[in-house]
């Protein structure tokens, strides 16, 4: 299997948390490079209600193939 095509794969097995509220170029330059399986969003990462639903269709935008998970930490 050629390296690129495990890193990916073995990115999909983890639940990441991003930096911040937005998804900024490096974040979306990791993400695209290594796709996570899903996310772990905390209160850094929520502002309102309208902003998490913009948040989460973001991530689902950069699936590999398969929408992530996306997980809430109370």
């Amino acid at each position: 299997m050629p390296t690129a095509l495990l890193r990916r794969t073995a990115a999909q097995l983890f639940m990441i948390g991003i930096p911040g509220p937005t998804l900024d170029r490096a974040t979306r330059a990791f993400l695209a490079e290594h796709p996570p399986g899903g996310f772990i969003l905390f209160k850094r990462n929520i502002r309102s209600g309208t902003h998490l639903r913009k948040l989460v269709a973001e991530l689902h935008e950069l699936g590999a193939g398969t929408r992530p998970l996306v997980a809430l930490d109370h």
